[in-house]
């Protein structure tokens, strides 16, 4: 059994209708309704074609946004990890300040506070003595944080610094941070 869709039928039963009345009169009237028809089914079909591209167009929206949404996450990551450098930097500076505090406040034993060497705390120091010092690198530069301090005493000069790990910073390598103050008392 052969489906003819609804237009093609309608089209020849008007033809037909038409021919058998009057072919010169009925067939251009019949032919304008036939091409009316045609017309409409076209836009109900381009209309059925569009179904769903306003969804499509959402989804796609959507999928942008939470790309950019994880580049900010991202930043934001890297923004955290390079302030807490900064931070680390900051404080190595002001305890290094603060060691040479603590030498002038001592000028007589300045040979007493030589390390010569990278020395980390070891939890027993009272604030104001040089183990206090290097605890509190510790707690305030990083967990590994290790202090030095070199002074001579003909000169009455110092070199005090800090060095730690900035593994977890960005672009952080296995070489230590280290910052070195001279300074004359």
């Amino acid at each position: 059994m052969l489906v003819y869709p609804a237009t093609t039928v309608l089209m020849w039963a008007l033809v037909l209708a038409g021919s058998v009345v009057s072919a010169g009169r009925v067939l251009p009237a019949v032919l304008r309704e036939v091409d009316q028809v045609m017309t409409l089914n076209k836009q109900v079909t381009l209309h059925a074609k569009q179904r769903g591209v306003g969804l499509i167009e959402v989804l796609i929206a959507v999928l942008i946004l939470a790309i950019g949404l994880l580049g900010i996450a991202a930043l934001q990551a890297v923004t955290l990890k390079n302030t807490g450098s900064a931070s680390s930097r900051t404080q190595a500076t002001i305890q290094i300040y603060s060691m040479l505090d603590i030498i002038r406040a001592d000028r007589a034993n300045v040979s007493a506070y030589n390390t010569n060497i990278y020395t980390a705390g070891d939890g027993s120091g009272q604030p104001g003595t040089m183990m206090g010092w290097l605890d509190g690198l510790k707690t305030s530069v990083a967990p590994d944080a290790m202090g030095r301090v070199i002074c001579i005493a003909d000169s009455m000069t110092c070199e005090v610094g800090v060095q730690w790990s900035e593994e977890r910073a960005t672009g952080g390598t296995d070489t230590p941070t280290e910052i070195t103050i001279t300074s004359q008392l």
